[in-house]
This record gives structure tokens, sequence and C-alpha cells, in this order.
């Protein structure tokens, strides 16, 4: 009985941690509800497009703010892996939570939790 239990105790902790190390989903960007373009809604030109196939580009135009990335996300985060060169203090590997409302966007940065963005569906 006592091994039946300690098997049982050790099966929930490995669920357990696999629940965890993999941030409560799986990862996916073709049917990510993510996908598709939204416009930033305090400026309109500045745009977030995510592909179906991981890849993005985000900015105004392509200009010196435009930068493509990669990504994946499952049911509420977000991770943005920016491509090429960036600014002394731009953030690499981006870790977002998100929600969709309806047509709207939220990003909510989980490394510098005073960054929040809105978005619209374009």
């Amino acid at each position: 009985m006592k091994k039946i239990c300690m098997l049982l105790l050790i099966a929930a902790m490995l669920a357990v941690g696999a629940f965890v190390l993999t941030g409560c989903g799986s990862w996916e960007t073709e049917n990510s509800p993510i996908v598709g373009t939204w416009g930033w809604d305090q400026l309109g030109d500045w745009r977030y497009v995510f592909n179906p196939d991981g890849t993005g580009h985000r900015g105004e135009g392509f200009g010196a703010d435009f930068f493509e990335f990669t990504w994946d996300a499952n049911d509420s985060r977000l991770r943005i892996n920016l491509i090429g060169d960036l600014p002394a203090n731009a953030i690499r590997n981006e870790q977002w939570n998100f929600v969709i409302d309806g047509n709207r966007l939220t990003i909510d940065s989980r490394q510098d939790r005073s960054i929040v963005w809105s978005y619209i569906r374009q």
C-alpha cells in the first residue's frame, strides 16, 4: 500500500511539474487567436502583425521602430523573440500576458509590470 501511495505521489508531482514548466498550456502559433494584424489604439500607424507560421513584425511602417520577430502563445501568455540589431535597452526575448476581448488585444509585460498596451484587430 505504501508503494502505491508513493508512486501516486511521484506521478502527481511529475504532472504538476510538467504543467508549471509548460506555462499551463501548449505553445502554438497557427491556431492562436492572436494571429492577424493589430493596430495600437493610441497611434493608428503602429501595428503588430502575427503570422500563423510564428513570424511577425511590429512598428510603424519600416522605419527605425520596425522589428521582425518570431512568436508563440498559449491560452494567456505570449512570447516574442526580436530578430536583428536592437537598441541597448530592448528586451530580445519578451514575455507577455495577453487577453483578447472581442476585437481588442491587451498585452501586459511579464518582465516590466508597468508596460500594458492595447490594440484593435485590423
